[in-house]
C-alpha cells in the first residue's frame, strides 16, 4: 500500500506527538529519523492534522486499552475511512480497518 502511486499516504500528526514523547525511552524509535516532519516530507506523505471529529470520535471509543494516542489514530482511521498501518493488535478491536 505504501508504494501504491495511487494511494495517498497520510500520517496522523498524533503519531509525531507519540514518536517524540516515547523516543526517549524506546530504542526501537530511536531508529526512526531524527526529524520525523523531514522523513514524512522526503517520502512525499501527507501530515493529517488532529481534527475536532476526531477527537471526539476517540473520546466515545471505548477503553479498552489505556494508550489515548492509539485511540486518537483508530479515531482518525474511522472517520478518515482509512487503514491504518500498525503493529498494534488492539487498535483492530475499534473496528478500523489495520494492516501491518
Amino acid at each position: 500500500m505504501l508504494k501504491d502511486i495511487d494511494n495517498e499516504v497520510f500520517v496522523s500528526a498524533a503519531c509525531a506527538y507519540e514518536i517524540e514523547f516515547k523516543r526517549p525511552r524506546s530504542a526501537e524509535i530511536q531508529l526512526l529519523p531524527a526529524d520525523i516532519e523531514d522523513a514524512v516530507r522526503a517520502l512525499d506523505f501527507t501530515w493529517l492534522p488532529v481534527e475536532t471529529r476526531h477527537a471526539v470520535t476517540a473520546g466515545r471509543l471505548p477503553r479498552q486499552q489505556g494508550d489515548p494516542f492509539d485511540r486518537l489514530i483508530a479515531a482518525q482511521g474511522l472517520v478518515e475511512n482509512a487503514t491504518v498501518i500498525t503493529r498494534d493488535p488492539q487498535l483492530v478491536a475499534y473496528g478500523v480497518p489495520t494492516l501491518w
